[in-house]
């Protein structure tokens, strides 16, 4: 199994659709998810590759910490669609239910690689995003609650 750092927009965009869910919870706050979400992916890079130099270790979490910076400053907004723009810019600007949930599900595979992944609040965020964004999905709303 392998594990990279997912891009600072990534989580950006996940923690920023989650805020907007809950935007009176302080528990969804990105200022409060972002970073958790970053470590975690960070956490998990460093228990899957444990034999990086130590010079490269220190390197490498100078770096992160701008990274988690990134993740959590970083504008979402609504930007104006280009004929040059991204696939990831086109999530930002439309967040569709089943992208927000194929991000978190690729945030969550990338972030799991320490035993300790799936008891940490990294996790429970994730799977908060999923769940709510479940309930966005079309027909969700018209569907039967029970049979």
């Amino acid at each position: 199994m392998s594990a990279f750092l997912v891009k600072a927009k990534h989580i950006a965009i996940l923690s920023t659709w989650m805020e907007n869910q809950y935007p009176n919870d302080n528990r969804f706050q990105r200022e409060r998810t972002a970073p958790i979400l970053a470590e975690e992916n960070i956490k998990s890079l460093g228990y899957r590759y444990p034999n990086t130099k130590e010079k490269e270790n220190l390197d490498f979490l100078r770096i992160n910490q701008d990274y988690i910076d990134l993740c959590t400053t970083m504008k979402v907004g609504k930007p104006v669609m280009t004929i040059s723009a991204t696939l990831v810019e086109k999530h930002i600007i439309e967040n569709t239910p089943i992208e927000i949930i194929k991000l978190a599900d690729c945030l969550s595979y990338q972030s799991c690689e320490h035993p300790d992944y799936y008891t940490s609040e990294a996790h429970r965020i994730t799977e908060n995003i999923k769940a709510k964004a479940i309930t966005k999905l079309e027909g969700y709303e018209n569907a039967p609650w029970g049979l």
